[in-house]
């Protein structure tokens, strides 16, 4: 009866028995998310995602049946979609070419030629997915290495591994390269 009164409370706006409400529900929907997400800073958010859902649907809460039912499957549902636009911005930046990174226009007074861009193009393209991800975010976006490693939930020493690995191999792929012309 209790729960009843507290969802009739909701759908009428009181916004003091909406933070029960969360204060009651936040700690298994997050946990259920994470279980999901694997990923902290992800499940905090589908969660709240979650609730503002139901704070703009509040009116239609008394017509559910099974509150509990409905909110995992709202955080499921949720879950799955930010997995989805995780794995869609991965694949993207998987496919980081040279023409992302500025090299490939280096200007009138540059002094690299075509053949120089093109094979700094095929090095950075050959390297591994997540080392072309970091060098990406790292090098082009400024992206800290600490947030770089709160993205990627990878720690702050990985980041650095990663670019230091990428910068060697590049390095030594041009010095090759250019004892060659």
């Amino acid at each position: 009866m209790e729960k009843d009164c507290q969802i009739t409370c909701i759908a009428n706006g009181d916004e003091a028995s909406f933070r029960q409400f969360i204060i009651s529900r936040y700690p298994p929907l997050y946990n259920y998310a994470y279980h999901i997400l694997k990923r902290k800073e992800l499940a905090e958010d589908v969660v709240i995602n979650v609730f503002v859902s139901i704070w703009e649907m509040r009116r239609h809460l008394p017509d559910i049946e099974n509150i509990n039912a409905w909110l995992y499957r709202l955080t499921l549902n949720q879950s799955i979609s930010m997995l989805r636009k995780e794995s869609r911005w991965i694949s993207v930046t998987k496919g980081i070419t040279d023409m992302e990174l500025d090299i490939a226009d280096p200007g009138p007074e540059s002094e690299y030629d075509q053949e120089t861009i093109d094979r700094l193009n095929k090095a950075i393209g050959e390297l591994p997915p997540r080392c072309r991800h970091v060098l990406y975010l790292a090098k082009i976006e400024k992206v800290p290495y600490k947030e770089i490693a709160q993205i990627l939930g990878i720690s702050v020493k990985t980041v650095s591994n990663h670019i230091t690995y990428a910068m060697k191999r590049l390095v030594a792929i041009l010095k090759i390269f250019l004892l060659f012309i």
